[in-house]
């Protein structure tokens, strides 16, 4: 799953800071009336300043409310324009296009007025406002949970009866004059639903509507926002604010995220030394799909949509970890050629923090990994260029993005063990000095300067730019693994399919259907030649190797899926597409003898420290630079909880 990982707008505030040319003079520690004094002066100097700038004329306000309906539930959406000079360039609004809302095959943007007079947008999504001031009204349908397309867009509006969430990203219009995002002040308001309450990114939850100065939005920024949720799950671990909400219903979920993040973000604070935002939110919704998971996180707030069924297994788990991680590695990575860093780095971080918190046991990471291991040697090509040479770009899970994820975790894996046999520090502590580096925006050749910082970069070359990736299993065996064979089974679902040069048994698709076992599982499920399949139950850690000898016989020709569906499957779902429709089917598989696999059992005897945290060498825990933080809005009174961690 891609994760777009993308800025948010900023509190007004933030805006006022970088524009002053220089701050109200500190006064003396001359007690509490100085300090009165000294705020007073910073309160004068903001007034002026905002009442000087060009943009205090201009205002943008967003209003946004849940409508349903016998049809369905839409989001309705007001956007009112002031202080606009009709005198200059014509105004157009944009909707970015984030959720791939273009592709959805129905009318996305709906019901548009402009002053109240019928409008539509052209083919990117624009919409002429004219010169002056305006009152734009449009209408985005929310997907039902359940629904394909809620499967297939999973960044578009979506919620159940009385709810929904969606980002800003590809909802709020951005209010344009002449290509360049206007300068203006902004407000955005989430009217009060019928049930339930508001909870945004960027100011918490309330029990009705609520408000929030904000920049105007433009391309690159992003956030979450929510309708219809009961009050948020309060925590605080290692001073970290954590907010949690369900957009099930009920409480659905929030227990467990609220305990995951309470676990293992302290986890990556010690580990690099770097302490996150001082407000963590995270919306919890279903993902529709058993055994998938997803997770995006955005600069305000994160979203979760978890599995429908009872277990919250470490497959789970570490994606959701990952977006925690997120907060870690992210937004100061623009650079989509740094994807094999932001991503690959972010997988295998977030996969060591599972292990070190015990969320999930080291057994599992070392099949994480060697699934992963498998994962890039079935892609095709294989690599023929050192990994940060790849022109990697966000490919909607094709294989150049599957390539910049995968082999971005074995490079990161390499170089933490490379790190700690030098004793030269850990992942952890290389990417927190990297994370202190006061620029804004980190570059590859500030990645490579860190490491160089460290003396390890000669361990970032050799792991980063080795063709082709190292094989985790030697290093597997390095920390603390014992390593053996095994034999396994497979799931046999009776199809043949091509899978653009990927070995058949190693992918989930998509692929193209050869032929099906008319005595196989799938025979009734009126899969045919030529159908594209995709696999879309979760993929089995370590997936084990053919033994061709006995597979000749237990599979023949059909092995699609057979060494990544997990064997405890009962049922199998399959996406099927034929002649532009889409459809989803449950299979019953079958099991079979043939497989082998290495097998990696955690051996604690060895007295390996690998799963111990490890804090930098520092006399305290630092802040992000403060004009990377994002300023805490909304009060609550959190409660408070010890943690323990580490193997």
């Amino acid at each position: 799953m891609s994760h777009r990982f993308l800025v948010m707008f900023q509190p007004l505030t933030s805006r006022v800071n970088r524009h002053m040319t220089s701050r109200p003079p500190r006064l003396p520690d001359l007690g509490p009336v100085a300090e009165r004094c000294r705020r007073l002066l910073l309160g004068v100097s903001v007034a002026f300043l905002l009442a000087s700038s060009p943009i205090s004329a201009q205002e943008l306000r967003y209003e946004i409310r849940l409508n349903s309906a016998a049809s369905g539930q839409t989001l309705a959406f007001k956007v009112s324009g002031s202080g606009f000079r009709a005198a200059q360039a014509p105004l157009d609004a944009h909707l970015p296009n984030w959720g791939d809302w273009a592709d959805l095959g129905r009318p996305y943007i709906q019901n548009i007025t402009v002053n109240n007079r019928p409008a539509s947008p052209n083919m990117v999504g624009t919409i002429p406002l004219g010169t002056g001031s305006f009152v734009l009204r449009y209408e985005l349908p929310v997907l039902d949970d359940t629904s394909p397309d809620a499967h297939r867009f999973p960044h578009l509006p979506r919620g159940g009866p009385g709810t929904a969430v969606a980002a800003v990203f590809n909802t709020l219009v951005v209010i344009k004059r002449g290509g360049v995002p206007v300068a203006a002040r902004a407000s955005i308001r989430l009217t009060a639903p019928r049930t339930g309450g508001t909870f945004t990114g960027w100011a918490g939850f309330a029990e009705g509507a609520q408000s929030a100065r904000v920049l105007p939005v433009a391309e690159g920024e992003n956030g979450f926002y929510a309708f219809g949720v009961l009050g948020p799950a309060l925590h605080t671990a290692n001073g970290i604010r954590l907010e949690v909400v369900s957009a099930v219903g009920g409480a659905w979920r929030v227990n467990d995220i609220t305990a995951l993040a309470s676990r293992t973000l302290p986890v990556l604070q010690r580990t690099t030394g770097v302490a996150p935002d001082s407000v963590v939110r995270i919306i919890v919704q279903r993902s529709g799909l058993p055994g998938v998971t997803r997770g995006t996180t955005t600069r305000f707030g994160i979203a979760v949509a978890l599995p429908p069924d009872d277990t919250l297994n470490e497959a789970s788990r570490s994606v959701v970890v990952h977006e925690f991680t997120h907060l870690w590695i992210g937004r100061r990575f623009p650079d989509e050629r740094l994807i094999w860093f932001m991503e690959g780095f972010t997988d295998y971080l977030a996969l060591w923090t599972a292990a070190a918190a015990g969320v999930v046991t080291p057994d599992w990471f070392a099949q994480r990994l060697a699934a992963i291991a498998d994962e890039v040697a079935a892609l095709p090509p294989a690599p023929a260029r050192p990994l940060s040479a790849q022109a990697v770009r966000r490919d909607s899970d094709g294989s150049a993005e599957r390539l910049a994820y995968r082999g971005g975790a074995l490079a990161a894996f390499s170089l933490d063990v490379a790190l700690r046999g030098a004793d030269k520090g850990t992942l952890g502590s290389f990417i927190g000095k990297l994370l202190k580096t006061p620029d804004s925006v980190l570059t590859e050749r500030a990645i490579r300067a860190s490491a160089e910082a460290m003396g390890a970069g000669a361990e970032f070359r050799t792991a980063v730019d080795s063709v082709p990736l190292t094989s985790p299993w030697p290093a597997l065996r390095s920390v603390g693994f014992v390593i053996s064979e095994e034999p396994a089974s497979l799931v046999a679902l009776g199809i043949a399919a091509e899978a653009d040069g990927r070995q058949s048994h190693l992918t989930k698709g998509p692929a193209i259907v050869r032929a099906v076992d008319p005595n196989g599982p799938s025979a009734a499920a009126d899969i045919v030649p030529g159908d594209t399949v995709i696999i879309r139950t979760a993929r089995r850690q370590n997936p084990p190797t053919h033994d061709v000898a006995i597979t000749s016989v237990s599979l023949g020709a059909y092995t699609f899926g057979s060494s990544i569906v997990p064997s405890g499957s009962r049922t199998v779902t399959l996406e099927v597409r034929r002649s532009g429709a889409t459809r989803t089917v449950e299979v019953t598989p079958r099991l079979v003898q043939g497989g082998l696999r290495l097998s990696a059992k955690w051996e604690p005897s060895r007295a390996s420290r690998f799963f111990t945290v490890v804090a930098p060498r520092a006399s305290k825990v630092p802040a992000l630079p403060a004009a990377l933080r994002i300023p805490l809005m909304g009060a609550s009174d959190p409660r408070k909880d010890g943690l323990a961690i580490g193997y």
